[in-house]
């Protein structure tokens, strides 16, 4: 018995070895680094920061983010907390993204778990080969914190994953097993407002299922009721206030126009292929794999025609969903390709050891193997940097005689750090009344519309004439806008 024990234990310590890699490779990278070059950043920054300056939620009307007043809070509450210990809000928003996405990829190798330990470590290759196959469209799931930073939209995908496969194994009477989606529902609507819809439809189909394998009256009266008191729980809810505004801005993101349409497609057929193998496929959670995304391309389906209709949403708003959409996607056809492989290379694995090695071993090499595909070869910005410009500017803000002038007026641009970075401590430090203003600078142009000064470091400011400085200090001085900008 002793060597049994012996290899027991070293299969154990391997095994957390794999899990800490995976978690000390996420928050090494997301942690520490900021991969967005674009807005994102600095707006769930900004957001979080006004929540605790303001303690208030929602955010006023007199708030410079008036627009987001109602943006689901639970993600940013999550990263200010984090950042009470990290040192900052800046750090705790990095920080949380990196458990967002580890959450995330647990529940994806959960999602596909097989009844026998051969085929779970089957499908999970296959996920990375098919993962590793489409890489070049950005569309798997950790791709929208590296181009886009959807910090909510990640914390909200982790959060529907894990409500939906907890939920599907309820054993209890439907009153409650509806009452418990019901306040998951509302609940996954506070971190991410999409999410809640996600999994007010992804209750419904699952009941759908259901209801076709055993159908009658009163199984069709369960689906009717389920969607529409989920669908209450999900809508009639704070957060939705000024969705429809924010999901009618129209910005740049990783999945372009060609690749959300393949994504469709692969996600119907694929939704097909298991609809008709639910019965003998040997997934563990198949309906809940189904479920999930026949409800993703539903209401993908939906926004889109709400967009080409009736003019309510925006292309970005569509593409959000190819994250979430794609990634089951790829995940149900390899879970259903995953016993036509075992069979073919099934003498291969009939050592009881190897079956442990895959079963246990295969999901955190996985995870490592995934989120390195997503990660590798990203550009991006040290956090050192841009706590460095955060704590500078902020200083000089806070002890500079023109600080009520400047707030709401003002635009950063300290030439040292990108014009990412400027953005993303900027809008947080200044609050200006036009973010465009800010924005222009991120886009390379000098056009300021409603701004009074720029703040800019010392060594920019030497390029200014006398006349065009308000205010000099030893690290940065507030000159008039109207001189405009010197790159």
């Amino acid at each position: 018995m002793t060597p049994i024990t012996s290899s027991g234990r070293r299969h154990t310590c391997l095994l957390v070895v794999l899990w800490l890699s995976f978690v000390g490779l996420v928050f090494a990278f997301l942690g520490f680094r900021d991969y967005c070059a674009g807005t994102d950043p600095g707006i769930h920054y900004s957001f979080a920061a006004e929540m605790v300056r303001l303690r208030s939620w929602p955010l006023p009307d007199t708030a410079y983010l008036w627009g987001m007043g109602h943006y689901p809070p639970l993600s940013h509450i999550v990263a200010i907390a984090v950042g009470f210990f990290a040192g900052s809000i800046l750090h705790g928003v990095l920080i949380a993204s990196a458990i967002f996405l580890v959450i995330t990829y647990v529940a994806l190798c959960q999602l596909a778990r097989s009844s026998g330990p051969i085929e779970t470590g089957t499908t999970l290759t296959l996920l990375v080969a098919g993962m590793y196959l489409s890489r070049r469209g950005y569309f798997f799931e950790g791709n929208e914190l590296f181009v886009n930073f959807s910090f909510a939209q990640m914390a909200g995908t982790a959060a529907l994953l894990w409500a939906t496969l907890s939920i599907f194994k309820l054993s209890l009477p439907f009153h409650w097993w509806l009452i418990t989606a019901a306040i998951s529902t509302h609940l996954l609507g506070w971190i991410y407002t999409v999410s809640g819809i996600e999994l007010a439809a992804t209750c419904s189909f699952f009941v759908a299922l259901r209801c076709l394998d055993s159908p009658s009256r009163r199984a069709a009266g369960k689906v009717i009721v389920t969607a529409t008191l989920l669908g209450a729980a999900a809508i009639l809810h704070p957060t939705m206030i000024g969705s429809t505004t924010i999901a009618s801005v129209d910005g740049g993101i990783s999945i372009n126009a060609v690749t959300m349409t393949g994504i469709f497609m692969f996600s119907i057929l694929a939704s097909a292929w298991l609809f008709f193998q639910r019965r003998r496929t040997r997934l563990v959670n198949a309906n809940a794999l189904l479920s999930l995304n026949l409800a993703v391309a539903t209401l993908c389906g939906l926004q889109y025609a709400a967009y080409t209709l009736l003019s309510i949403g925006s292309p970005y708003a569509v593409k959000k969903y190819g994250y979430l959409q794609g990634s089951l996607a790829i995940l149900i056809v390899a879970g259903l390709m995953a016993p036509y492989i075992v069979g073919l290379l099934g003498k291969m694995f009939r050592d009881r050891p190897v079956y442990y090695l895959v079963e246990y071993l295969t999901p955190p090499i996985v995870c490592v193997v995934l989120f390195f595909i997503v990660a590798n070869g990203r550009a991006y910005t040290r956090y050192d940097d841009l706590k460095s410009l955060d704590d500078e500017a902020g200083s000089f803000i806070v002890k500079s005689k023109l600080r009520e002038e400047m707030i709401g007026n003002t635009v950063l641009w300290d030439a040292r750090f990108s014009p990412h970075a400027n953005f993303t401590v900027g809008i947080k430090h200044l609050r200006p009344l036009e973010i465009n203003d800010q924005h222009a600078l991120l886009l390379g142009t000098n056009k300021l519309r409603a701004t009074t000064f720029i703040l800019a470091d010392v060594a920019t400011a030497h390029l200014y004439d006398r006349d065009c400085i308000r205010e000099s200090g030893e690290t940065y001085s507030v000159i008039y806008a109207k001189c405009g900008i010197k790159f």
